[in-house]
């Protein structure tokens, strides 16, 4: 599946809610960002499964890196962001299995 650049678009847009909201505003926008991908996943639509999927690649991509992570704000939010798939869910077999030997 290749992904092209509305895809990218697309996904992206979902974690610029996060990382650009106000303080104030990030439990929410996380919480939102959660219930989408869940939306995603549960989609028949091919596009969202290609959105969901380029979600998730992001978040492999970026999980090497979170160490370097200078904001700290933006490493508790992607640790919120990466729990909250794990905690609901929202992958499953091979992918969660994935997702767990990350954080162990």
């Amino acid at each position: 599946m290749l992904q092209t650049t509305e895809t990218e678009k697309a996904a992206n847009q979902y974690f610029e809610l996060v990382f650009n909201a106000e303080p104030a505003q990030v439990e929410q926008c996380i919480e939102e960002f959660i219930n989408k991908i869940r939306d995603l996943s549960q989609s028949q639509v091919q596009r969202d499964r290609e959105i969901l999927f380029c979600i998730l690649q992001t978040f492999y991509e970026e999980y090497k890196y979170i160490l370097s992570f200078r904001d700290k704000r933006n490493l508790i939010s992607f640790a919120k962001l990466f729990g909250g798939i794990i905690n609901k869910n929202i992958i499953e077999d091979t992918l969660m299995e994935i997702s767990i030997k990350f954080i162990i």
